[in-house]
C-alpha cells in the first residue's frame, strides 16, 4: 500500500493526455494504488483481484485497462504466467522531482534547509490529515472483518461517483421520487440477504422503463415488491371490482336454502314426484 500513490490518484481529474477521467477508470486506479510498492515503483495485483475489487467484470476490465494505458495514465508490463505490472508514469516523475529537491535542500546551509523542509511539510501535512480523516471510519470495520487495512475510503470515491451518476440518470429519466424508492428497494434487498449488483440495477431500470411505458407507476412497482416480499419487480396487480360483501345472516340463509333444496331434489328423484320449491324468504 502506498500513500503517495493513493494521494496522487485521489487528485486526478484527467488522463495524462487531458482526457476527462471516468469514475470507473478512477476506481481501477485506486485499486492499483492500493497495491503500489514505492520501492519497486509498480503494483502487480492479480487480474481476478483487480476485477473483484474494482467491481468490474474481467472482460470490461481488460477494455478499461487498454483505454487507461492508451491515455498514458497507466503503463502495463504484461508477462506470461505471472501477474502484470502496473506503473503510474507521472507518479514516478513526481517522485524523482521530490528526491531532486531533497538533494538540493541538503546541499544548502542549515537555516535554508530548515525553511525548505518547513514549507514542504506545510504542503504535505494537510494532505496526510485529509487521508487519515477519511480512513478513520473504515479501519475499524476492516479489523472486524479480519482483512488487511486498505484505503477503502479512497475506493469509495469512485463508488460514490458511480452513485452520483446513477442518481442523475434516474432523476432525469424518471424523477427524484423514483430514485429514492430505488434506494429503499436496495436496502430491502440487503435485509433479505440478496444485495443488488450493478448489472441487476440496470435490469431493474430497464423493466421500470417498460412498465412506465405501459402506464404503470415505477414507485408502485417497487413498493409492491417490498410489500409482497419479492426479490424482483413485476407489473402492478390491478384490483378487480368486487361486489358489496354479504352479511353473515345472508350467507347462512343462502347455504341453508341450498342444502334444503338438495335434500328435496333427492327425495323427488327417489319418489318420482315433482320437486317442491321453497317459499320465498320472509323479509
Amino acid at each position: 500500500m502506498s500513500w503517495r500513490a493513493t494521494s496522487y490518484v485521489k487528485r486526478l481529474r484527467c488522463h495524462a493526455d487531458g482526457t476527462p477521467l471516468t469514475a470507473r477508470e478512477k476506481l481501477i486506479l485506486f485499486v492499483v494504488a492500493d497495491y503500489y510498492d514505492d520501492r519497486r515503483g509498480c503494483a502487480w495485483p492479480g487480474f481476478s483481484v483487480l476485477s473483484e475489487e474494482a467491481l468490474t467484470s474481467r472482460r470490461h476490465l481488460g477494455t478499461l485497462l487498454e483505454q487507461i494505458e492508451g491515455h498514458g495514465t497507466l503503463a502495463i508490463e504484461r508477462s506470461d504466467g505471472r501477474s502484470n505490472s502496473y506503473r503510474l508514469p507521472k507518479l514516478a516523475k513526481t517522485r524523482e522531482a521530490s528526491s531532486l529537491e531533497t538533494r538540493e535542500a541538503t546541499s544548502l546551509p542549515a537555516n535554508k534547509t530548515r525553511e525548505i523542509s518547513t514549507s514542504q511539510l506545510g504542503k504535505s501535512v494537510p494532505q496526510t490529515r485529509e487521508i487519515a480523516t477519511s480512513l478513520e471510519g473504515t479501519e475499524g470495520t476492516e479489523r472486524k472483518r479480519g482483512q488487511k487495512n486498505r484505503p477503502l475510503a479512497a475506493l469509495a470515491v469512485g463508488v460514490l461517483s458511480d452513485l452520483t451518476a446513477r442518481r442523475n440518470h434516474v432523476t432525469e429519466e424518471f424523477s427524484i421520487e423514483v430514485y429514492e424508492a430505488l434506494l429503499k428497494f436496495e436496502q430491502y434487498r440487503k435485509k433479505i440477504r440478496k444485495p443488488l449488483t450493478e448489472h441487476a440495477v440496470e435490469l431493474i431500470l430497464k423493466k421500470l422503463r417498460q412498465f412506465q411505458a405501459e402506464g404503470m407507476n415505477p414507485i408502485e412497482v417497487l413498493e409492491q415488491s417490498e410489500i409482497n416480499g419479492w426479490a424482483g419487480v413485476f407489473p402492478v396487480r390491478k384490483e378487480r371490482g368486487r361486489e358489496q360483501p354479504k352479511s353473515f345472516h345472508e350467507r347462512r340463509s343462502e347455504k341453508s336454502a341450498e342444502a334444503i333444496n338438495k335434500v328435496l331434489g333427492r327425495i323427488a328423484e327417489a319418489s318420482g314426484g315433482v320437486q317442491r320449491a321453497l317459499p320465498p324468504a320472509r323479509k
